[in-house]
């Protein structure tokens, strides 16, 4: 009998351990975030399809959708998995000439928590239908080394409901027309982003850029990027505490010389790499001081 009551006290203290822990682990789990992204308040609509993005995580589970609304009621399509992004063709949502629409985004997670984002206004006004056209790759600023080849990017995020084809420019030069949807399909969820490789650039700054040949006339992005042989780039304090900085070498493969001066007259080498790729991160050891120290990459001749 003793026994028994022993092992019945021993059942209800794991029981109330697991509730405790069920407990603690709820209040440290939290609804989910979510945010529209794309497009902005106040974004102004003229008959034409957008593209509606939204960013969304959860603290405690797993996003199991994102649904995109217009006045809190009206359902404009859900997505399951990221990237969160849906292309709505606002003509069709607006059958009674509203003048503008509050967009929502909610995100679900897999604990059954849901969270509302902000609300993003557009305004429906009068005028000709026309497309945006963002760069998604390569960021702004980029550096290349000169024996890369850079793959350029560009998302539609509004047409009037088309699709291209786009042409992607160097400078004013044009470098190629992507016509991956084919012309004048409609816009949708499954529009890819367009892109196109560019290679042989010689040393010097570009201004890389993307054109829409569909309908209508385009707001068109562009990025500027720097094309060098060598080049130090993104110097920086590590987790460590170390100094940091990026090699960008057109000399993969060949000795790359890392050398340090306190004066910019006296030179000294304190580190040599052999790259396989066109950019590696140099550490410098030496603890982070006072003292001034200047950095040089050199690649010798052979």
């Amino acid at each position: 009998m003793k026994r028994l009551r022993i092992q019945t006290l021993l059942q209800t203290i794991v029981t109330l351990a697991i509730c405790q822990l069920s407990g603690a682990r709820a209040q440290t789990s939290g609804p989910p975030q979510v945010s529209i992204v794309w497009p902005t308040s106040p974004f102004q609509l003229s008959s034409m399809c957008i593209k509606l993005k939204a960013e969304a995580t959860s603290p405690g589970a797993s996003i199991t959708n994102v649904e995109f609304f217009a006045d809190q009621t009206n359902s404009l399509g859900a997505v399951g998995i990221p990237p969160f992004s849906h292309v709505w063709n606002g003509v069709l949502t607006n059958p009674v000439n509203r003048d503008f629409f509050a967009l929502t985004a909610v995100a679900r997670d897999s604990a059954g928590l849901n969270a509302t984002s902000a609300p993003v206004t557009v305004y429906f006004v009068v005028g000709p239908p026309y497309a945006i056209l963002a760069m998604t790759s390569p960021t702004n600023g980029a550096v290349f080394a000169a024996s890369d080849t850079i793959q350029m990017g560009a998302e539609l995020l509004a047409s009037p409901c088309d699709t291209g084809p786009e042409e992607f420019f160097v400078g004013t030069n044009s470098v190629g027309i992507v016509n991956t949807n084919g012309a004048n399909e409609t816009f949708s969820d499954a529009t890819p982003v367009f892109s196109l490789a560019v290679s042989n650039l010689a040393e010097g700054n570009y201004r890389l850029g993307v054109q829409y040949l569909g309908l209508g006339p385009c707001t068109c992005g562009s990025v500027d990027v720097r094309i060098v042989k060598l080049a130090a780039v993104s110097p920086r304090i590590a987790a460590s505490t170390n100094f940091q900085f990026d090699v960008v070498t057109s000399f993969a493969g060949k000795p790359n010389v890392i050398e340090v001066s306190t004066n910019l007259l006296n030179w000294m080498a304190i580190s040599t790499n052999q790259p396989p790729t066109s950019i590696f991160t140099f550490t410098d050891t030496a603890p982070v001081a006072d003292l001034t120290r200047f950095y040089r990459v050199l690649v010798p001749p052979r």
